[in-house]
């Protein structure tokens, strides 16, 4: 199987597992170049807030249009202030042009969107899980839990979004029939954790390139549709506070204190979250 180009942002060797009972911590972005400033803000983020004792594996991936030069030696440098992480940019565009005709379209996110459905690929000697984080997020506390989380039997872990019953007429989600009848929760992508080794052993990556290809005229929300028609009913659901989305936040203020969910998660959760988030995420 053939990898991504890697640098080694770090300056310091790749760290080892681990050993123990603790899983090893690895947190994944995927940007271009357009998003270098948003990615910095992100990666200092969840340095800053990390355990320093543990060590932490970083990952950026890029493809066309990668990190100029002079934005690879400020990543690194910033990365240098962390003796406890490794930073790499892998450069994954070898993975996705195999699926060019299915992912090279030109719609909003762009095409580095797709890059979170090639992780298991891209690391095929990782274990456990991985954490994918977009890159207009900020992460404000140690993330240990994630990496640690039991997905035992499941695809992935993520904060749920909405529901069919509070969606109210509001939303296509349901009404264009991407979702399957008995789905009832639909997460949002911006905030993961992965279970490698589902993804291997099924070849879920397949999955997914079938799927979108035969609904990507309907799917308007790209891998995030993908991931949630596939694998709603493999999830495991986060608390709101582990991706509060500041787009969410308004509307679920107004929503009536007897409700069951505000959007997607019960109203206690919500206030925890405003008060106490785990992960912002700023919605670009």
């Amino acid at each position: 199987m053939k990898q991504g180009n890697r640098d080694n942002c770090s300056g310091k060797p790749g760290l080892d597992v681990p050993t123990g009972k603790s899983k090893p911590r690895h947190a994944v972005f995927a940007t271009d170049d357009g998003g270098f400033l948003p990615l910095m803000v992100a990666v200092r983020s969840l340095l800053a807030s990390a355990d320093a004792s543990r060590p932490l594996r970083v990952s950026v991936l890029t493809g066309c249009g990668a990190l100029t030069r002079d934005h690879e030696a400020a990543l690194a440098r910033q990365a240098a202030e962390f003796p406890f992480a490794h930073v790499e940019i892998i450069n994954c565009d070898a993975q996705m042009s195999r699926h060019q005709d299915v992912f090279g379209g030109g719609k909003a996110w762009g095409r580095m969107t797709w890059a979170r459905v090639f992780i298991a690929e891209l690391f095929p000697e990782a274990r456990g899980n991985i954490v994918y984080l977009d890159i207009d997020t900020l992460i404000c506390r140690d993330l240990s839990d994630l990496y640690e989380l039991d997905l035992t039997g499941k695809v992935l872990a993520a904060v749920p979004e909405t529901r069919r019953d509070a969606c109210r007429g509001r939303d296509d989600i349901w009404d264009s029939g991407l979702m399957p009848p008995e789905a009832d929760v639909y997460f949002n992508a911006g905030v993961l954790v992965l279970n490698l080794e589902a993804f291997r052993e099924e070849n879920l990556l397949a999955r997914i390139v079938d799927w979108y290809r035969a609904h990507r005229e309907q799917a308007t929300r790209l891998d995030q549709d993908t991931l949630n028609a596939l694998f709603w009913n493999r999830t495991v659901w986060l608390p709101a506070r582990d991706n509060h989305c500041d787009g969410w936040l308004e509307r679920q203020l107004r929503q009536d204190a007897s409700d069951a969910y505000w959007r997607g998660c019960p109203p206690q959760e919500i206030l925890e979250a405003i008060c106490d988030p785990a992960v912002l995420h700023f919605w670009g």
